[in-house]
């Protein structure tokens, strides 16, 4: 028997118990060791994800070793996940781009996700890892590959501003990445004490405002856009000077209406960003098997939360009880597999 934790109800999780699942031919079972918590698992836990609901079992950010092995991996290797599912068949997955396969499925969302002990994952959604690779903090390589992806989408210049809304998860691993790998001045949009002050302690220039961030050069910014709140994204569309470039990292509860008017004569380009690629997500895992991975590792809660303590951890993260804003839970931690 193994463990999982539902999400039965708006802000209700419970632990119940299973049989271990049993793969199909062409998925692996893989035992799930941490689990992170995500901006867009939150959405989910106060019930305003656009596209997912009550019940679920949460978790598309998850680290483990392989069960039960087989022809295609060694029991007890470990890895990651790719908890995205495309068709297989459309223009966009045989163009490598399953994230924006309108069929597509989400483990963690749609599929069962890290939240149980053991989960049966389709064999190419495994991700391979050194036995040095940190599965705890690893778990970043999910929200990373968002970044690196937002990232590719923006034509970032030299000395450029870039100015990013909101210092939680994505926020902050954008401006750490952003910085890290571009020659470019970032500020923070946040009005959260708590998390002011940690940017401020990452290095970062915070201000409440977005009319008090200053310019330090003549071109226009690129703004990064990781609140999905909707007062804040119009006052984005009134910034003098005018964006050059807004990229949408978050995730709206409801639709926007854009004043078409307000981006023709400032030539504003709004360009969505849509999760990641499996080349994405190798190059988040490849970062974070180096020394750069202390660099992103800073943002993550030290507490190691036990299965039975989900509803805790996303409290914790929902009300800011932490200075740093990545909970992860430790599916080892509560009880075993039986």
């Amino acid at each position: 028997m193994i463990s999982f934790v539902q999400l039965e109800s708006i802000k209700q999780f419970k632990v119940r118990q299973k049989e271990i699942p049993i793969p199909s031919i062409d998925e692996v079972l893989v035992e799930i060791k941490y689990v992170g918590i995500c901006g867009s698992d939150l959405h989910v836990y106060h019930g305003s994800h656009p596209k997912v609901k009550p019940p679920a079992v949460l978790g598309h950010e998850c680290t483990g070793i392989i069960y039960d092995g087989n022809e295609h991996f060694l029991e007890n290797t470990p890895v990651a996940i790719n908890p995205l599912i495309g068709c297989g068949v459309c223009k966009h997955c045989q163009a490598g781009e399953p994230n924006i396969c309108v069929s597509r499925t989400v483990i963690g969302f749609q599929k069962e996700g890290g939240l149980s002990q053991v989960i049966a994952v389709p064999k190419n959604n495994i991700l391979p890892l050194s036995e040095e690779f940190p599965l705890r903090t690893g778990v970043l390589y999910e929200p990373l590959a968002v970044v690196i992806h937002a990232a590719k989408q923006a034509n970032l210049k030299k000395q450029q501003d870039v100015i990013i809304t909101g210092a939680g998860t994505i926020g902050l691993l954008s401006g750490i990445y952003i910085q890290d790998n571009f020659d470019v001045t970032v500020s923070f949009i946040e009005r959260d004490s708590k998390r002011i002050e940690f940017a401020e302690s990452l290095g970062f220039h915070v201000y409440k405002q977005i009319d008090d961030v200053p310019m330090k050069t003549i071109q226009r910014p690129i703004f990064f856009e990781c609140t999905g709140n909707l007062p804040l994204f119009k006052k984005i569309l009134d910034y003098k000077p005018a964006a050059a470039e807004i990229i949408i990292v978050s995730t709206f509860e409801k639709e926007l209406e854009i004043p078409i008017f307000a981006l023709l004569p400032n030539e504003t380009v709004i360009q969505g960003s849509q999760m990641y690629t499996e080349k994405d997500l190798k190059q988040a895992l490849e970062i974070l098997s180096t020394s750069k991975r202390y660099l992103y590792e800073e943002i993550v809660i030290k507490k190691d939360y036990s299965y039975h303590e989900v509803n805790t951890a996303y409290e914790t993260v929902t009300n800011n009880n932490e200075k740093r804003v990545k909970a992860i839970i430790n599916m080892e931690k509560g009880g075993r597999i039986i």
